[in-house]
């Protein structure tokens, strides 16, 4: 994958693993309908389309993440402070437009240093049982200096 300037001067001093990990993207999921959206991780310049992504998320569903996705300042705020190694974010597009966003919240240090949270959010008309063929790869994020 061919990454934007910006990302991969974030690579610059990177882990062997965390190279890993962004070489295995791009990667194209299909959907159980056929349809397929292409998997890669978040970049600065996907700010505008990830606030698009949350622009009509319901009031329902905004209680579920951890901050105000609707918030386009929280939004701008990830994008470009995007610290790879600390939390891995990837987005789901369709048609150049991203229906899906998912990160791997690490925790480097503690009782379960190799235990991460992952968090989710896909456009409701491409959610159901099933929907989903083939998930993303299980190793999202980079290993702990514990091997964890």
């Amino acid at each position: 994958m061919v990454l934007e300037t910006l990302a991969v001067r974030k690579l610059e001093g990177a882990t062997a693993d965390l190279r890993r990990i962004f070489a295995r993207y791009p990667r194209t999921v299909a959907l159980r309908d056929g349809t397929t959206v292409t998997v890669r991780p978040l970049v600065p310049r996907d700010e505008g389309k990830l606030i698009r992504l949350f622009s009509d998320i319901s009031y329902e569903e905004l209680r579920n993440p951890h901050d105000n996705v609707s918030d386009p300042t929280i939004v701008r705020r990830w994008c470009r402070n995007i610290n790879y190694e600390r939390v891995f974010p990837v987005v789901a597009e369709l048609g150049g437009r991203i229906v899906g966003d998912g990160t791997l919240h690490r925790r480097p240090v503690g009782p379960t240093p190799g235990v991460g949270r992952f968090r989710a959010y896909v456009r409701p008309e491409l959610r159901g049982p099933g929907s989903w063929r083939r998930a993303p790869p299980r190793d999202h994020g980079p290993r702990t200096a514990g091997g964890a």
